[in-house]
C-alpha cells in the first residue's frame, strides 16, 4: 500500500512540474502526455532506491516524454525541471516540521496546494522578468528640438502606436508634457494651457513661428475620439540615428509610460535602432 501512495503522490508533483515547465518554456503539452509522463517517471522513482542515478533517469524520462528526447529541447527542460524541482522541493522540505503527526491524506492536500501555488507565483514573476526584459530591448535615446528648445527624452517603441500625420503620412509620437514642461518657453505653456480640446481648430493662443509647424491630428483612443495638435521635427535623432520629418504630440493628461519613458515613440522607430 505504501508504494502505491508513493507512486500516486511522486505521479502528482511530476505534472505539476511538467505543467509548470510547459508555461514557463511555452511548450505545448496535452495533459494526458504530462500525465503519462509523470506517472512513468514517478514509477521508477517509487520501484528503485533513491540515487542520483535514479533521479537522472526519472528526470530524463519525465522531461522526454512531456516534451521531446531531442538533443536540444531535452536539455533546456531538464534543466528547467531542475531548478523547478529544487525550488519546490525545498518548499516542501521546509513544511515537513509542519506536517508531523499529520494523516497521509493531509500530507497530500497540503503539499499538492503548497506547489500549485508556488509554481503559480514563479511563473507570474518568470513573465514578469521576460516581459520587462523585453520591453527594455524598445527603449532608446530620443534628441529633439522642439522649437528652440533642445531636449534629450528616454523613449519607448510603442509597437501598438501605428498613428500618422493625414496629409504627409509621416509618423506621429507622443511625448508627456509633464516631464519638458520646465524646459519649454513660457509663451508655449501659456499656449498649451489655453488650448481648449473642445474648439481643436482654434490655435491662435500658439506663437506665430510655431504656427507652421502645428498639424491637427485625429486620434481614436478606447475612451473617445479627439483632435489634437502636433508639432514638426525638423530633424532629431533615435540612439545617435538621424530622423528627418515626423511629429509629436503633447499628452496632457498621461498615464506612466512604460520603461520610466517621457516619449512613446511611432513603430516605425524600430527601423532606427542599433
Amino acid at each position: 500500500m505504501v508504494g502505491e501512495w508513493l507512486v500516486l503522490i511522486n505521479t502528482l508533483f511530476n505534472y505539476l512540474l511538467v505543467l509548470f515547465i510547459s508555461k514557463i518554456t511555452n511548450v505545448y503539452v496535452t495533459k494526458r502526455r504530462a500525465f503519462f509522463a509523470a506517472f512513468i517517471s514517478g514509477t521508477l522513482s517509487a520501484i528503485f532506491t533513491p540515487s542520483l542515478g535514479i533521479a537522472v533517469v526519472s528526470a530524463l524520462l519525465l522531461a522526454g516524454i512531456a516534451f521531446s528526447f531531442q538533443y536540444r529541447i531535452l536539455l533546456k527542460q531538464t534543466a528547467v525541471l531542475v531548478v523547478a524541482t529544487i525550488f519546490l522541493g525545498g518548499l516542501l522540505t521546509a513544511a515537513q516540521p509542519f506536517l508531523a503527526g499529520r494523516s497521509l491524506l493531509f500530507y497530500i492536500v497540503l503539499c499538492s496546494l503548497l506547489a500549485i501555488c508556488s509554481s503559480k507565483w514563479a511563473e507570474i514573476k518568470w513573465r514578469s522578468f521576460w516581459q520587462q526584459k523585453i520591453q527594455a530591448s524598445y527603449v532608446v535615446t530620443c534628441k529633439l528640438h522642439l522649437g528652440d528648445t533642445q531636449l534629450e527624452l528616454r523613449g519607448f517603441i510603442d509597437t501598438g502606436n501605428m498613428c500618422t500625420e493625414p496629409i504627409s503620412q509621416q509618423p506621429v509620437h507622443f511625448i508627456s508634457y509633464r516631464m519638458i514642461k520646465d524646459k519649454l518657453p513660457a509663451s508655449i505653456n501659456d499656449a498649451i494651457c489655453l488650448w481648449d480640446a473642445a474648439s481643436p481648430y482654434n490655435l491662435s493662443m500658439f506663437p506665430r513661428e510655431w504656427l507652421t509647424s502645428i498639424r491637427l491630428i485625429p486620434l481614436t483612443t478606447i475612451q473617445q475620439k479627439a483632435i489634437v495638435p502636433a508639432f514638426r521635427l525638423t530633424e532629431w535623432t533615435i540612439n545617435e540615428q538621424k530622423v528627418t520629418g515626423h511629429y509629436v504630440v503633447l499628452t496632457k493628461n498621461d498615464a506612466n509610460f512604460p520603461q520610466q519613458a517621457d516619449m512613446m515613440l511611432h513603430v516605425l522607430a524600430l527601423s532606427n535602432q542599433q
